[in-house]
């Protein structure tokens, strides 16, 4: 082998080792941006599972508040049918109080319903209207607005309440108590 021939073969040797080197780093670099590839696109899947997941949960959570906001409403609109109704309701009745207690049957009543009462030393109060009924025994009291009477005796502490007024406001009472469910 001559020179130009073993020289021929050297740069052959060198040309056939780089080759190889530069086919394997391309190979390596194909590889790694594979490999950083793949990664990507598991962390971009994950984050988008991750969006998916907070979103559900986002919109689970805003179902639910929803959901309590329509409740709460509901319930806010029954609780105001409910003073509507009862607020119509008593007015018919404190009408109708009214009414009963410009009848004779009205003064009768009263006025035997005092009489059957222990007055002595007692004060007894009716409404404005009923105090020209009883006479000048009984004291008007503006704050009896639709009938009834009270006896107070002041030195006993004792005040006993017949006033369709507080019977009314007794029943009212009870009835917005009640659960209507």
């Amino acid at each position: 082998m001559n020179e130009n021939e073993k020289f021929e073969s050297f740069i052959a040797s060198i040309l056939e080792r780089s080759q190889s080197k530069a086919d394997q780093l391309v190979k390596d670099a194909e590889q790694e941006s594979r490999d950083i590839f793949e990664e990507a696109r598991q962390a971009a899947s994950q984050a988008a599972d991750r969006h998916i997941r907070d979103s559900r949960k986002m919109d689970a959570g805003k179902t639910m508040r929803a959901m309590s906001a329509a409740e709460n409403e509901l319930r806010r609109a029954e609780h105001s049918a409910r003073e509507q109704l009862t607020d119509e309701m008593f007015a018919k009745i404190t009408d109708r109080l009214i009414a009963y207690t410009a009848t004779k049957e009205y003064e009768e009543s009263l006025a035997a319903a005092i009489a059957a009462e222990d007055t002595s030393g007692a004060e007894i109060r009716v409404s404005p209207r009923d105090a020209a009924l009883i006479g000048s025994a009984a004291i008007p009291d503006s704050d009896i607005r639709i009938g009834g009477y009270m006896i107070i005796r002041r030195n006993e502490g004792i005040c006993i309440n017949k006033t369709f007024d507080l019977a009314l406001e007794s029943e009212r009472e009870s009835f917005s108590s009640r659960d209507i469910s």
